[in-house]
C-alpha cells in the first residue's frame, strides 16, 4: 500500500512541476492564432461551383461573413473555408430565418440548403453540387 502511496505522490509531483534541462526550465512555443477575416455579405462573389471569393481576389475566402441591417440586427452569418461554405444563414428583418446551407462531407462539394417562407414555414430544401440541384428538390406552400 506503501508503495502505490509513493508511486501516485512522485507521479503527481513530477506533473504538476516544470519540465527542467539541464537546470533551466524548458521553453513553451505557444502558438499565435490566425486572425479570422470577417466580411460582409455585400463583399462576397460566387461563382458557378459555388465557390466564395472577395470581390475583387482571385483567392478562395476563408474567414467569418457577417452583416446586419440598419436597425443592426443580424442579417447573415457564416463560415467558409477555402471558398466552400461550412455554414451560412440570412435572417429576414424581423428575425425569422431566410435560409440556411450547410456544407456536407469532408470536401464541402455538397451543400444542404434550406430556404423559408417569411412567416417562418420551410419553403423548399435540395442538396446542391455548385448551383445546380443533386436529386429532388423538395418544396412547401406557405399557409
Amino acid at each position: 500500500m506503501k508503495t502505490i502511496a509513493f508511486s501516485v505522490t512522485i507521479f503527481l509531483l513530477t506533473s504538476l512541476l516544470p519540465a527542467q534541462d539541464q537546470g533551466r526550465q524548458k521553453k513553451r512555443v505557444v502558438k499565435k492564432a490566425t486572425p479570422v477575416r470577417v466580411i460582409k455579405e455585400s463583399q462576397l462573389d460566387f461563382n458557378m461551383e459555388l465557390k466564395v471569393h472577395v470581390k475583387g481576389e482571385k483567392k478562395p475566402f476563408t474567414g467569418r461573413i457577417e452583416d446586419f441591417y440598419k436597425d443592426g440586427s443580424l442579417k447573415t452569418s457564416g463560415e467558409i473555408e477555402k471558398g466552400l461554405v461550412v455554414q451560412m444563414t440570412q435572417w429576414y428583418p424581423d428575425g425569422r430565418k431566410k435560409h440556411e446551407m450547410i456544407g456536407r462531407g469532408d470536401d464541402l462539394v455538397e451543400t444542404t440548403a434550406v430556404f423559408y417562407h417569411p412567416n417562418g414555414q420551410k419553403g423548399a430544401e435540395a442538396i446542391l453540387k455548385g448551383m445546380q440541384p443533386v436529386g429532388e428538390m423538395k418544396e412547401w406552400y406557405d399557409d
